[in-house]
């Protein structure tokens, strides 16, 4: 049985081997350093990643992004690397 890892955390669930695909290396860069610190159940990350697709967009903040002028705050999506990656101020993290 496998954990597995999305961009949004650890999922709850696990998988057996017949139902795990391989992944090249690099294939998703938004995995290269994913949060492993929050579990998730793959309703809420099918949720998060519907945001994230919605929005199709992330933050242009300069600051900590902990206000609700702050589109990922707002939406709720945590920070990752496709969202805000030139500010290193965020705060508003998994």
């Amino acid at each position: 049985m496998y954990h597995l890892t999305c961009c949004f955390g650890v999922l709850k669930n696990v998988f057996p081997a017949s139902e795990v695909l391989p992944l090249r290396p690099k294939e998703f860069s938004e995995l290269d350093d994913p949060p492993t610190n929050t579990v998730v159940s793959i309703v809420e990350a099918a949720r998060l990643q519907s945001n994230t697709l919605a929005s199709n967009k992330g933050c242009n903040c300069r600051g900590d992004c902990l206000t609700a002028r702050c589109f990922c705050k707002k939406a709720n999506v945590l920070y990752r690397s496709g969202c805000h990656p030139k500010n290193s101020k965020c705060k508003h993290k998994a």
